[in-house]
């Protein structure tokens, strides 16, 4: 959960992926905290071919370098992560950061689907501002790659109610 005392710097992107200006806040202290706390999901597919096309196509990394496709992204990268601390956080489960482990059906936050993100804005009368935005990969899942997506973030599309079609 990001905090809303988020330091802003010249260019946004980067301050988004500069962790030393972004304040998060656990699941209990969002319970606790009497603020607003909202979070933006993204379906499980659509967040996947995003990750590919962010960390192996655009920004690879140490995890992501040797890569030569999807397949092998799938493979070697998504079901190869978990819900750890040890894990990057942008390969944990969304839910890992909105849902306590004893979920008892409500999350510490208001939970919005990015295609919902203009209902986001108009509720609590903010100025949208889209940042890392991408176009798309050019990639269509097979149902084998939407079944092993399936499997690994299971809980986001159980407790965040994503259908696995």
């Amino acid at each position: 959960l990001l905090g809303a005392n988020t330091k802003r710097e010249t260019s946004i992107g980067k301050a988004v992926h500069n962790f030393r200006y972004s304040k998060y806040i656990s699941k209990t202290q969002a319970f606790q905290n009497r603020y607003t706390n909202i979070t933006v999901t993204r379906h499980p597919f659509a967040r996947v071919l995003s990750l590919y096309q962010d960390f192996v196509i655009r920004r690879p990394n140490s995890l992501t370098k040797k890569c030569k496709n999807f397949d092998d992204f799938i493979d070697n990268v998504i079901l190869k992560t978990d819900d750890t601390m040890n894990t990057n956080i942008h390969f944990r489960s969304q839910c890992y950061f909105v849902a306590l482990p004893n979920y008892n059906g409500r999350f510490p936050i208001d939970v919005f689907d990015i295609t919902e993100v203009d209902q986001l804005f108009h509720k609590y009368k903010l100025n949208p501002v889209k940042i890392n935005v991408t176009d798309r990969c050019g990639v269509e899942l097979t149902q084998e790659q939407k079944d092993k997506i399936f499997e690994r973030y299971k809980v986001d599309f159980q407790l965040l109610n994503y259908s696995n079609e």
